[in-house]
C-alpha cells in the first residue's frame, strides 16, 4: 500500500506543475516527481463534406519537431466540460463548427509520472472552414487528408503523435470490434 506522506512544489507554470513526493509503502519510503496537467482532449475530426481527415500540422518544443496530429487542447476556465474543449480546439485549431461530437472514452498518457488525461472525441463537421483562432504562441496548418491517405500518413510515420493513434484507437474499440477481434486473430496465426 502506498501512503503520499509529502509533497513540496518543485515547479508551477502555466501548462503543467512538478510536485516531489514522499511515499511510504510496506518496506520503505521512496521518492518521486510527478508532473500534473489539466485534462485535455484529442478529437479525430471528420470533413463529412469533403470526406477528408483534418490533421493539424505544428512545431512541437517537447519533440522538437514539426508533428502531424489531431485537434487537441487543454481544458481552460471558460469550457465547463470536456465537450466544450473539444468544440472550442476543432473551431479555433481548423477554422470548422463541429456538427456531431461523440465521446471515445479516456486515459492516462504516463501514468507513471503524470496525472495528464486525455479524453478522446469523434467530430464531425461539414463545408469550409472560416478563420482559424489561435492562441498567441500557436502556427497550427491545417491538412485535409483523404481517408484512403490516412493509412499511408500512418504507415510512414508522418503522424508521430501517439495520441492520434490513442485516438484512432478508442475510435476502433467503440465502433468496429469486430475489426480489432480480426486483427489480433491474424497476429496470433502469424506468431
Amino acid at each position: 500500500m502506498y501512503k503520499i506522506i509529502k509533497r513540496e512544489s518543485r515547479f508551477e507554470g502555466k501548462i503543467f506543475k512538478v510536485e516531489r513526493q514522499t511515499l511510504e509503502t510496506i518496506d520503505n519510503t521512496i521518492i518521486r516527481e510527478v508532473v500534473y496537467k489539466k485534462p485535455a482532449a484529442v478529437i479525430l475530426t471528420i470533413n463529412k463534406t469533403k470526406e477528408t481527415v483534418i490533421l493539424t500540422k505544428e512545431y512541437r518544443a517537447g519533440s522538437e519537431s514539426i508533428v502531424h496530429g489531431f485537434p487537441a487542447g487543454i481544458m481552460d476556465e471558460t469550457d465547463k466540460n470536456l465537450k466544450a474543449t473539444a468544440i472550442r480546439e476543432v473551431k479555433e485549431e481548423t477554422g470548422y463548427q463541429t456538427s456531431y461530437l461523440e465521446e471515445l472514452g479516456s486515459g492516462y498518457t504516463s501514468p507513471g509520472f503524470t496525472n495528464e488525461k486525455i479524453y478522446y472525441f469523434l467530430a464531425v463537421v461539414e463545408g469550409e472552414p472560416s478563420q482559424q483562432k489561435l492562441d498567441i504562441d500557436e502556427e497550427i496548418e491545417i491538412v485535409e487528408v483523404k481517408f484512403n491517405q490516412l493509412l499511408d500518413y500512418l504507415k510512414e510515420d508522418k503522424i508521430i503523435d501517439n495520441n492520434a493513434y490513442s485516438c484512432l484507437m478508442r475510435y476502433l474499440f467503440k465502433n468496429n470490434s469486430g475489426v480489432i477481434n480480426k486483427i489480433l486473430n491474424e497476429i496470433i496465426k502469424k506468431y
